[in-house]
This record gives C-alpha cells, structure tokens and sequence, in this order.
C-alpha cells in the first residue's frame, strides 16, 4: 500500500475522445508499479469487451462495471439503473474505508453524476476517506463546479474534429 500523503484526485473531462484511454493509462502505469488500481465503470456494461477484458486479467487491478451499457438520459432512467449504481457506490466506501487501493478510478462518473445517479455528497464522502493516500481519477464529459473545485488536477479533451460529425459510427476496439 502507498501511504506517502501524495493521493491526489485527477479529472478528466471535455467533449473530446479519449478519456477513458487516459485513465486505462494511468492504470497499467500504476499496477505495472505495483500499485493495487480499482477501476470502476458506471453506466457501461464491462463483460468480455474492450478494455474490460484485458483489465481483468492484471494482476493488482480489480475491474467492476455498474451499468448496463446503454445510453441513458433522464427520461429513460430505470430502478434497476439506480440500483447498479448504488451497488457501485457501496462497493466504492467499502474498499476505501478498508484501504483496498492505492488509486481509484471512476470511469463515467461524470455523467452518473449529471443524471442523478450519484451525488457530490456521496463523492465528496469517498474524497475525505482517501484525503492524502489515494489517487482519484475521475472521468466524464462535465462535472460540478463543487468537483472540480476539490481536483488537484484537471485534464479536458477538446474535440477539434470528430469522425462522428462525418457520419461514420462508434468502431468496436476503436472507441469502445
């Protein structure tokens, strides 16, 4: 376990590509360190894809997807979303009030966030539990004000041009 007093909470946000790639990055880089990385996913469904499937296999890396990977907005917003993402949550406070980790990632928490599905409460809760041992990496298109005021850094992907706009859609392996 690292216990320097050097945890820091990272954001990565913006409407560009890449995001979750950075912190799949910031993953390996860690456990190739031998760090323990948890790397959690709200809003998508993690079995046998992407980068879920090699995460798996890492030694020092526990992968866990809360969602059922669809989009969702507000409108289509089920129990069974809000129960997945409370489960997340539980498993969250769990492990870091049992100091399971040395870095946290919380992939798409931005947008449980925007869609209610998490509070800043909540978060701010997970923050004062690692405050100085663990590093934070938090992902999503946009954040709170009150989020991005407790990051100690902040990285945004711009989007300058995106094949989307031309037409061509999401390729498995490429984008997800």
């Amino acid at each position: 376990m690292r216990n320097d007093g050097t945890g820091i909470i990272q954001v990565l946000c913006g409407n560009g590509k890449g995001k979750t790639s950075a912190a799949v990055g910031m993953t390996l880089r860690a456990a190739g360190n031998g760090f323990t990385v948890f790397f959690i996913q709200f809003l998508k469904f993690g079995k046998g894809r992407g980068e879920a499937s090699v995460l798996k296999g890492i030694s020092g890396i526990v992968y866990r997807s809360f969602g059922a990977g669809i989009f969702l907005s507000q409108e289509t917003i089920g129990i069974h979303d809000r129960r997945m993402a409370a489960e997340g949550l539980e498993f969250i406070q769990t492990a870091v009030s049992g100091r399971s980790m040395d870095m946290l990632v919380l992939d798409e928490i931005g947008a449980a966030l925007e869609l209610g599905l998490v509070s800043c409460e909540e978060l701010d809760g997970i923050f004062e539990q690692g405050r100085r041992w663990l590093d934070i990496v938090l992902t999503g298109h946009v954040f709170p004000d009150s989020i991005l005021d407790r990051a100690d850094m902040i990285t945004r992907m711009e989007n300058v041009r995106h094949h989307y706009d031309r037409g061509t859609p999401a390729r498995r392996g490429i984008e997800y």
